[in-house]
């Protein structure tokens, strides 16, 4: 994911009292068309406490920050990725913070894996272990209600060509039936099974068989 951040300097004002600076975000992509949905996440250095903040329509929020040292996290389906560091400013004395502003400009992913998401063997059974992995991607649709996606399903080239595709199909389909049944209009999912015929890694390694049994989510 291309991230840009730019953060505009801090003003202080003997006039407010607000112990805590008010920033105001602005996301959008990089032609500045402001981006819906995209949650941030502030994480003070010291006390590892977080501030999150989703965007609206217009791709803004504000969020409220005492003084220190903030790493800026931008979160996804997976694990939220570190993009930045930046720094409100302790208060000189007398004074109170006035205004902030900060722009990110994101790259939005056309595709990404599901990593975690796993199926009991020859079967499209989703375990258990695969839920928390699936409730990030059922927040990120609520968040961006808009987006419409392909799950397209993929096996390694272990038994029959043909029983892949069937299998490859119905792991697909069973994960949009996990995704409706949390509450996501079906009109928004698409599934797509490929059984073995886009491998991303060579076959003869029980490695890339495991690189190669995966559920790809699509952005369309």
């Amino acid at each position: 994911m291309k991230i840009r951040i730019v953060l505009f300097l801090f003003l202080f004002s003997s006039i407010s009292f607000s112990q805590t600076a008010a920033l105001k975000v602005e996301v959008t992509d990089f032609a500045f068309k402001p981006l819906q949905g995209e949650q941030v996440i502030f994480i003070n250095q010291a006390t590892k406490a977080s501030i999150k903040g989703i965007s609206d329509a217009k791709g803004i929020f504000t969020v409220n920050l005492p003084a220190g040292k903030y790493d800026i996290k931008i979160q996804s389906v997976g694990d939220a990725e570190d993009f930045s560091t930046f720094e409100v400013p302790a208060l000189p004395p007398g004074q109170a913070y006035r205004d902030a502003a900060m722009q990110i400009q994101i790259e939005e992913p056309k595709f990404f894996t599901l990593d975690n998401l796993q199926f009991a063997s020859g079967k499209w059974e989703i375990l258990k272990t695969s839920y928390v992995e699936l409730t990030e991607l059922i927040e990120y649709l609520k968040l961006k209600p808009s987006i419409k996606i392909e799950i397209a399903g993929h096996t390694d080239d272990q038994g029959e060509e043909g029983d892949n595709l069937v299998l490859s199909q119905k792991r697909a389909d069973a994960v949009k039936q996990f995704l409706v049944g949390k509450g996501i209009d079906a009109a928004r999912i698409k599934t797509v099974g490929y059984g073995e015929s886009i491998p991303i890694a060579d076959n003869s390694t029980s490695t890339g068989k495991a690189k190669n049994r995966r559920t790809e989510i699509k952005i369309l």
